[in-house]
């Protein structure tokens, strides 16, 4: 294979997946996945896996979304094992967290736990700087399992170890602890942690995270008689959401 080939066989191999993409986009599914395939074909005969590792990692995200997911637990397998060909630990981690997640979503939590481990080992191993976001996975993963103490330990954990400085991912941790203490009966711990995770989220003009925070407090001064309502907090998060 010559520098030249490489780069037509490549270049044939973009172009296929961006026409084969906005078709899927556009509902022509058949049309779609054909440009997708042949995409494929260019990309294995330029030897190119770091572009056919990107080929299968988006045509997972497509899959996984769709009403059925089942070829997407397929394609997890493949973009797994291209993120290591290419010696890519943050693909490689990337990966794990989006199938564990879609093995929870599945029935399946024993599944996603374990691809969570993993995650978690290689990214200790290899990528220290994604252990919170590993840690979030795993905590939002208990969560979804019942296992509400466990998810509060986890949650606890990634904010110690980064989540402080991720300022969305801070705000994520903050509104699912609060969720994790109402799950162990402990409102005071949940209204203290919706209402960090309300301002976190008001900062970042996040509309939808606002009304999510907003509702649980709402009910919760009905419960513990915190006066919620009359709080600037309070104030500012309906101002924001009437703007909605």
């Amino acid at each position: 294979m010559t520098e030249t080939e490489y780069h037509q066989w490549t270049s044939l191999g973009h172009q296929l997946t961006d026409q084969g993409f906005a078709a899927l986009a556009q509902g022509r599914g058949e049309w779609g996945q054909t440009q997708l395939e042949l995409a494929q074909t260019y990309f294995e005969r330029a030897q190119d896996r770091h572009w056919l590792t990107y080929l299968f990692h988006q045509r997972f995200l497509y899959h996984r979304s769709q009403p059925d997911p089942t070829p997407a637990f397929t394609l997890a397998h493949r973009v797994l094992e291209g993120y290591r060909a290419c010696f890519d630990p943050k693909g490689q981690i990337q990966s794990l967290l989006e199938w564990a997640h879609l093995c929870g979503g599945a029935g399946e939590p024993y599944k996603a736990f374990s691809l969570l481990a993993n995650a978690l080992a290689l990214a200790k191993a290899q990528a220290p700087q994604l252990v919170y976001l590993v840690l979030c996975a795993q905590g939002a993963e208990h969560l979804e399992a019942g296992e509400f103490a466990q998810a509060a330990l986890t949650l606890d954990q990634a904010l110690t170890k980064g989540a402080q400085a991720d300022a969305w991912q801070k705000a994520w941790c903050f509104e699912t602890l609060g969720r994790a203490f109402l799950g162990v009966y402990r409102p005071q711990k949940a209204e203290r942690f919706f209402r960090l995770a309300l301002a976190e989220f008001l900062d970042l003009k996040d509309k939808a995270a606002v009304s999510r925070n907003f509702h649980p407090l709402v009910e919760l001064e009905g419960l513990l008689g915190t006066g919620f309502s009359r709080s600037d907090l309070c104030l500012a998060a309906r101002s924001c959401l009437k703007e909605a």
